[in-house]
């Protein structure tokens, strides 16, 4: 159950550091935008977890338990360079792979709402590592999907609402990549146990 907490608040940390960004910038995250962001990233999670469980069979498991280990290793090391490379899209503003890093450009229209659209987009890119997470965890879910993904989608929903606003009052910006990045990685090692 350990591992599956771990990989539930690393896939949801991504969200609340997106919405806590956005709240410290003034952006507002109504509850219809945060279901999009959570139900996308949920979404995403299952069904990456779901074909990589259905091919499960084919490998023998300490094949799996290295493979899942190494991707989720990987994955971590991923988040924690990317606050590095947001520097060089900061200097690039029209670039549309800058909502990547930076989470506050998916407010297109400036009016401070995340709108249903907006959530959309957003969702794709904070998705991004869910979908890798649950093709790299499906060990880890293999027994309990249905109650993970559950819970998945329920904490991510809270987490997104609860950081925006956290953000909206403290105007302090935090940076949890890093934080999801070496839990990811805490992650791999507990895996391979």
């Amino acid at each position: 159950m350990f591992r599956v907490a771990l990989l539930i608040i690393a896939v949801t940390i991504d969200g609340f550091a997106a919405a806590m960004t956005m709240g410290s910038s003034g952006i507002h995250i109504p509850k219809r935008s945060a279901a999009v962001l959570s139900l996308t990233g949920t979404a995403f999670l299952g069904v990456s977890a779901f074909f990589s469980i259905s091919i499960c069979g084919v490998f023998p498991a300490l094949a799996l338990k290295i493979i899942s280990s190494v991707l989720l290793a990987a994955l971590g090391i991923a988040d924690i360079v990317k606050k590095s490379l947001r520097k060089n899209y900061e200097q690039d503003p029209d670039n549309p792979s800058a909502i990547f890093f930076d989470e506050t450009r998916s407010d297109k229209n400036h009016d401070k709402i995340i709108s249903l659209r907006e959530a959309l987009s957003l969702s794709v890119v904070l998705s991004a590592d869910s979908l890798a997470t649950g093709a790299a965890s499906a060990r880890i879910m293999s027994e309990r999907l249905p109650i993970t993904l559950a819970i998945t989608l329920i904490v991510g929903f809270l987490l997104i609402l609860i950081g925006n606003r956290l953000g909206k009052r403290t105007r302090f910006n935090c940076n949890f990549e890093k934080l999801c990045g070496v839990i990811l990685i805490l992650l791999a090692i507990v895996n391979l146990l």
